[in-house]
């Protein structure tokens, strides 16, 4: 963490700072007045003295650590609007002082802001920080930290305008900040810029809002199907009960989650409810449920709201695929579930619960990476004999009617002529002017739930996608060349691969060729896939809803050098996406591309 400091101070040299010529060479440096602040003056706005003198504090200003202590929360999200924040640095310690002791300084200003205790209680060293740290309105210019509050260095609190351009993804991704600091009467800081930031520095930054807008992300999706499927219930009534049910059927662990929007009108950030049912069902009959609450904002449980959680044991019978629970209790009651299949349970009203399986291979989990993925080891099944797949289930036509609606006409359905385990055919949109290449859309994978890990349910049904450039070779005598069928062949597979092996497919998981990973084809870099969220489509199409009220979730395959596997693996699928898109790489297959790493 030090390095990268000294690494900024090379970039920017020692003040005072020559920049450009004549007054040019100023560039992205400096930043206008925002909108929302223009026609305001200095006294109503005193962030405007800051902001106008730019330039001196390029010129002459002090470059240190700062650690936030509190923030705008709209700057951890990617936004367009500047916002402000405080921050604490010490212009007289060393970087290492700074970071062994800047964290807990900001944790302990933080605390007093929060704290019940009344102002009058503080010691008049620290009542001075403690007001404004309370009044999020008011602004700081280098007020000076007491020693009971500094951990005996010698601290400043100031306020910093954050400029959205100048944050790496355009958001907050983490506490310590490189500042410039002119330190006169009072004190001016600017956050200085992503682009003289090392990588070491930035990319774990925007790695970390990248993860922040995806949680987001995955809580409006939740939400809305949770609404789509309640709207579907409404209409078409719950789906009807399995009624050759018996309490062997069911014994074991369930679960399930549901996220609830808080209110139609939230502004800018997203406030919610996870609720979360975990049932456990035992062989003599007895049952046990573990309930919670969860409130969360941006898909992220909230810090200042606790949870709730609570817990019952009792009893359980099935008739006609109805399960009735009496609970133990000085006031006995019960509640009912509604059994769908030995898979499936539905409560009448909010949960749909689903049977939860781990992994059944122990050996299956072998490391996790220092990019925080997941490397699984995965056998065949248990059984190698063939078995023919039950189509009853069968979700064709529907993915059909979506594929159509969302991307093209499809021309062509390669159907299997034989299947194992699932039936899985190809849905083939041709080239358009519009969207200038094929479009290789699977059905059958969705047949099938994938043995999903507790708490992933809502994932367990999915289809795979690819494109191919307009001049890629499809007829069946092109196939004959690998260097032409490898897509199609991959396609299928992955989309049989997780029934064959009881495991899971889901974005951000990759797959390779191979252990080391061998080129898919001739003449091509490309050793496997990642799985992502289509590129090339309307977010729309990603879900489809189908009876009885599930989610199939469709996702795009995505082919990946040697090297941008193992970029993904030590850095995160995010940092590898940012790179991806910067790059204009999607699930549109190029199978001469360089890699972006």
């Amino acid at each position: 963490m030090f390095s990268e400091l000294d690494h900024i101070r090379k970039e920017l040299g020692s003040p005072p700072r020559r920049i450009g010529f004549m007054g040019f060479g100023w560039g992205d440096r400096v930043f206008s007045v925002p909108k929302h602040l223009c026609g305001l003056t200095p006294k109503e706005e005193p962030l405007l003295d800051t902001i106008l003198r730019q330039k001196d504090i390029w010129k002459n200003g002090q470059i240190v650590w700062g650690y936030v202590v509190m923030a705008n929360r709209d700057l951890y999200l990617p936004d367009e609007n500047d916002r402000p924040g405080d921050v604490v640095y010490s212009l007289t310690a060393t970087d290492e002082q700074a970071f062994e002791n800047l964290p807990q300084i900001a944790n302990t200003l933080y605390s007093e802001k929060t704290s019940h205790k009344e102002l009058d209680s503080y010691p008049e060293a620290e009542r001075g920080v403690v007001e404004h740290l309370r009044q999020e309105t008011d602004r700081a210019f280098g007020i000076p930290l007491p020693n009971s509050m500094s951990l005996g260095l010698v601290c400043h609190l100031s306020t910093f305008w954050a400029h959205r351009a100048h944050l790496p993804g355009k958001a907050l991704g983490g506490k310590f900040v490189p500042l410039l600091v002119l330190a006169g009467k009072v004190h001016d800081v600017l956050i200085i810029p992503a682009k003289y930031w090392p990588s070491s520095l930035a990319v774990p930054w925007e790695q970390k809002v990248l993860q922040r807008a995806a949680k987001r992300t995955i809580s409006e999706k939740r939400i809305a199907s949770h609404l789509a499927w309640r709207t579907e219930v409404e209409k078409s009534g719950p789906p009807p009960a399995w009624l050759d049910a018996t309490p062997e059927s069911i014994f074991g662990s369930w679960a399930g989650e549901v996220e609830t929007g808080i209110s139609d009108d939230q502004g800018p950030h997203l406030l919610s409810l996870l609720s979360r049912q975990e049932w456990e069902f035992a062989e003599n009959g007895k049952c046990r449920l573990e309930f919670s609450m969860q409130p969360m904002v941006n898909g992220e449980p909230a810090d200042d709201a606790p949870d709730f959680r609570s817990e019952q044991s009792g009893t359980f019978s099935i008739h006609e695929g109805v399960l009735s629970v009496l609970w133990e209790a000085e006031e006995p009651s019960g509640t009912s579930l509604t059994v769908i299949s030995s898979g499936e349970m539905f409560d009448g009203s909010m949960f749909w619960l689903y049977r939860t399986k781990q992994p059944p291979h122990e050996e299956r989990i072998a490391e996790v990476t220092d990019g925080g993925s997941t490397i699984y080891k995965h056998k065949p099944r248990a059984t190698s004999a063939f078995t023919p797949p039950d189509m009853s289930e069968s979700n064709l036509q529907a993915i059909n009617d979506h594929v159509e609606e969302h991307i093209g006409k499809i021309a062509n359905v390669w159907h299997e002529l034989v299947s194992d385990i699932v039936h899985i055919d190809v849905h083939v949109v041709p080239p358009r002017p519009e969207r200038p290449y094929y479009t290789l859309v699977t059905s059958g994978m969705s047949d099938l739930p994938m043995s999903a890990p507790q708490g992933a349910e809502h994932f367990r049904f999915a289809e795979l996608m690819i494109c191919l450039p307009s001049e890629w070779k499809l007829t069946q005598k092109d196939f004959e060349d690998e260097r032409n069928y490898w897509p199609v062949r991959w396609l299928k597979s992955l989309a049989r691969f997780p029934h064959e092996y009881e495991t899971w497919l889901n974005t951000w998981h990759t797959i390779p060729n191979g252990d080391p990973p061998e080129p898919l084809a001739s003449g091509t870099q490309l050793v496997g896939f990642m799985i992502a969220p289509p590129m090339t489509t309307s977010t729309v199409f990603h879900t489809l809803l189908v009876p009885t009220l599930k989610n199939i979730h469709f996702h795009a395959l995505i082919p990946l050098t040697s090297a941008e596997m193992e970029f993904k693996l030590k850095y995160g699928a995010e940092a590898l996406m940012e790179r991806l898109e910067r790059a204009k790489i999607t699930e549109v297959v190029n199978p001469a591309r360089k890699s972006v790493v």
